[in-house]
């Protein structure tokens, strides 16, 4: 029994010191394991800094290129930018052709309704057609315009304040009795007696253009003398009036 347990014992101190070394060594492959793995990651984020450097680089010239509307801001700032956008847009912005973005602006302003109602107005006037009636009689030799008339040429009046984007032509008539020399003054004057009450009334002389016919051109026949004494409006789009 001596013998065994001196055996016993011997080995395990020979099996100790190399179960040690073996554990030691062991650990000091895990530490080189782990150090060489450091080492990897760190050569690895140094091979992606340039990449992102260049990556910010490029994203900064990119939002320098962007319009100043496009690029974003912080929460604080935005009520800036839409009154800049605003400002810088007001000439651009014609009431009746706002779109929705700019409405959507509007309304983070807290002007929107009111815009809204004057877009829906302006919108009202360019369907709007001009006063039903565009022709004036006239009594035999006369050009002084009646009262009813006076109120039908105001109407006109509004109707070219309203869309400047039109020209009035006026065209005074007489029916073919009378010498033509005489003729053409009384068809001159009947269309000038309309065109100087729509001036008083504010129209701009651009939007008007006057002439005399004499009896040249009958309404129904030469024949139907009262309906020919008269003065007609039509109505022409300003860029082919001027360009005729």
């Amino acid at each position: 029994m001596k013998i065994f347990r001196n055996k016993s014992l011997t080995g395990v101190a020979i099996v100790a010191p190399l179960l040690m070394a073996v554990g030691c060594a062991g650990d000091r492959q895990n530490i080189a394991q782990t150090e060489n793995m450091i080492e990897q990651r760190q050569q690895e984020m140094h091979e992606h800094v340039p990449a992102t450097e260049v990556a910010i680089s490029n994203m900064d010239g990119y939002l320098e290129q962007l319009p100043k509307e496009a690029v974003m801001v912080v929460p604080g700032d935005i009520e800036t930018v839409v009154e800049n956008v605003v400002q810088n847009e007001a000439e651009e912005i014609s009431l009746g052709s706002m779109t929705d973005e700019e409405l959507l602006v509007a309304e983070v302003l807290g002007v929107g309704p009111s815009l809204i109602k004057e877009q829906e107005q302006d919108d009202a006037r360019l369907i709007m057609p001009p006063p039903e009636q565009l022709v004036i009689q006239f009594g035999f030799d006369e050009y002084v315009l009646a009262e009813n008339d006076r109120k039908l040429v105001k109407d006109h009046a509004e109707y070219l304040l309203q869309n400047q984007n039109y020209v009035l032509v006026i065209s005074g008539h007489t029916d073919n009795r009378g010498p033509e020399l005489y003729n053409q003054k009384l068809s001159e004057q009947r269309a000038q007696a309309v065109a100087e009450l729509l001036v008083a009334a504010g129209v701009p002389v651009s939007q008007l253009k006057v002439s005399g016919l004499a009896g040249a051109v009958p309404r129904i026949s030469p024949d139907n003398w009262q309906e020919n004494r008269r003065v007609e409006f039509v109505y022409q789009d300003s860029m082919l009036a001027n360009n005729q």
